[in-house]
């Protein structure tokens, strides 16, 4: 059950990967090509980036709660309390869960910034806000330090690995 959802969510990240707008025009109120850590330029969208996040919490939620009638997906606002009340605990999930899912998922959330414009270290809270929010608001276990580590330090690590083959540019190719 858990390699099926994490294939389906494999094929739904590649589907919205190819549904990125062409926005790779340079203007003047872009960043300089010396001052940015990555070869193609896109203007900075942080509000995009945390709506896409956001986004793809509630679908992922919904896929879960609907069509694998997972029972950690049945959250009402009382399990979000509950969730807050509790804190963090350390769970025992399968290891790859712990080690593939999480980062998959992480890395999700840091390349929605990273493809909104925001460089590295921008990116990182967006890995770190999209796994507090599924922690605490998008099941009804209680949240887990261990799933949040390897969420959001993986994701900063697989997003930008995964990240840096799309649509490469060489820098000659650009005019400022």
């Amino acid at each position: 059950m858990n390699n099926k959802r994490f294939f389906l969510v494999f094929l739904f990240y590649l589907f919205c990967d190819s549904l990125k707008p062409q926005d790779f025009i340079l203007t003047a109120d872009t960043t300089p090509v010396h001052s940015a850590d990555s070869i193609i330029i896109r203007p900075k969208r942080p509000w995009k980036a945390a709506l896409e996040t956001v986004g793809f919490n509630l679908a992922l939620g919904t896929f879960d709660r609907y069509v694998l009638k997972g029972d950690y997906a049945q959250i009402s606002f009382s399990s979000i309390k509950k969730n807050f009340q509790t804190g963090f605990v350390w769970d025992n999930d399968k290891f790859a869960t712990n080690m593939f899912g999480h980062p998959y998922e992480g890395g999700i959330y840091f390349s929605a910034a990273r493809t909104n414009g925001l460089n590295f270290y921008e990116s990182m809270p967006y890995a770190l806000g999209g796994s507090l929010m599924w922690e605490f608001c998008m099941e009804t276990d209680p949240p887990a330090i261990n799933d949040l580590i390897t969420t959001t330090v993986g994701g900063f690590s697989l997003g930008e690995t995964t990240g840096q083959s799309e649509n490469p540019v060489a820098v000659t190719d650009l005019v400022v």
